[in-house]
C-alpha cells in the first residue's frame, strides 16, 4: 500500500487538471478580495478585517468545494480509465491496498486542500485591512478547522461514487448537478438536506451577527463567532461515521466488483 500511496502522490504532481483547478479558485477568490477592497474604498467608515471575514465566509466557502469534487474524481477515477487499478491488481496487489493506497491520499489532499482554499480570501483580507479585536480569531481558526470534518465526509462519499462510476468527468458532472440542486433547495425551497454533508460546510461557514445602536453613535455590529461544543461535537462525530460508512461501502463494492 505503501508504494501505491507513493505513487499517488506522485502522479498529483502531474495531474494538470486538478493544479489548474487549484490555481484558479485561489485566483478568483484574490480577485473578489480585491474587487471588495476597490469597493470600500468608497465607503466612508472604517472597515475591520475580522468583521469583513466574518461576513463573507460562508461566500469564499463555496468555490473551494469544486476543488475536492474535481480533486477526487481525477485521483481516483483517472487510474480507471488508463487501467492502472488492474495492472496494481495483475501485479499482486490485494483490492484493500489498492482501494486505501488510493482512499488515503486523496482525503488527506482533498481536505487540506480545500480548507486552503477557504483560508486564502480570509488570510488576504486581514493582511489588508488587519484583524481588529471585534472578531475572535481563534474562533475562526477553530471553524475553519472544523471544515476538515465535512469535507473528508463529503470526499470519502465522492470516493465511492468514484469507484462506482470510474469516469472522472462523469463525476464530475454529477457533483456539479449536484451542488446545483443542493443549492436550489436549500436558498429557494428552504429544505435542508444533510445527507452528503453540504450543509455542514454552510453551519460552520455561517457566522450570525446582529447590530445596535447607540446614543449619537454609530452601528455596532455584534458577531456570535463561537460554536457550541455540542455543535463541535456532532460535526465530528456524524462526518466521521459517514465517511466510514462511504469508505466500507466503497471498498466492499470493489472488493466484489468484477474488473475488466
Amino acid at each position: 500500500m505503501k508504494n501505491i500511496i507513493k505513487s499517488q502522490l506522485f502522479q498529483l504532481k502531474k495531474d494538470k487538471i486538478s493544479i489548474f483547478t487549484f490555481i484558479a479558485i485561489a485566483v478568483v477568490g484574490l480577485l473578489l478580495v480585491y474587487m471588495m477592497y476597490e469597493t470600500n474604498k468608497l465607503y466612508d467608515g472604517v472597515i475591520i478585517g475580522g468583521e469583513e471575514v466574518a461576513r463573507t465566509f460562508s461566500m469564499f466557502a463555496l468555490l473551494p468545494q469544486f476543488f475536492m469534487y474535481i480533486f477526487t474524481a481525477q485521483s481516483v477515477g483517472a487510474d480507471f480509465r488508463d487501467k492502472t487499478c488492474n495492472y496494481e491488481i495483475m501485479s499482486g496487489h490485494t483490492r484493500l491496498q489498492v482501494f486505501f493506497g488510493r482512499a488515503i491520499p486523496t482525503i488527506i489532499v482533498s481536505a487540506l486542500g480545500t480548507t486552503m482554499l477557504m483560508a486564502i480570501p480570509g488570510i488576504a483580507i486581514a493582511a489588508i485591512y488587519g484583524w481588529g479585536n471585534t472578531v475572535s480569531v481563534a474562533d475562526y481558526i477553530v471553524r475553519l478547522l472544523l471544515m476538515i470534518f465535512p469535507v473528508t465526509r463529503i470526499t470519502c462519499e465522492f470516493i465511492l461514487f468514484s469507484f462506482i462510476i470510474r469516469n472522472p468527468y462523469v463525476v464530475m458532472g454529477l457533483s456539479y448537478v449536484g451542488f446545483m440542486m443542493l443549492g436550489i433547495n436549500e436558498a429557494i425551497l428552504k429544505n435542508y438536506t444533510p445527507v452528503l454533508g453540504f450543509t455542514t460546510i454552510n453551519n460552520i461557514s455561517t457566522i450570525d451577527f446582529w447590530y445596535t445602536y447607540g446614543l449619537d453613535t454609530d452601528i455596532r455590529y455584534i458577531y456570535e463567532t463561537a460554536m457550541p461544543a455540542g455543535d463541535i461535537v456532532s460535526i465530528i462525530v456524524v462526518s466521521l461515521l459517514f465517511a466510514a460508512a462511504a469508505l466500507y461501502l466503497g471498498y466492499v463494492f470493489f472488493k466484489n466488483d468484477d474488473m475488466h
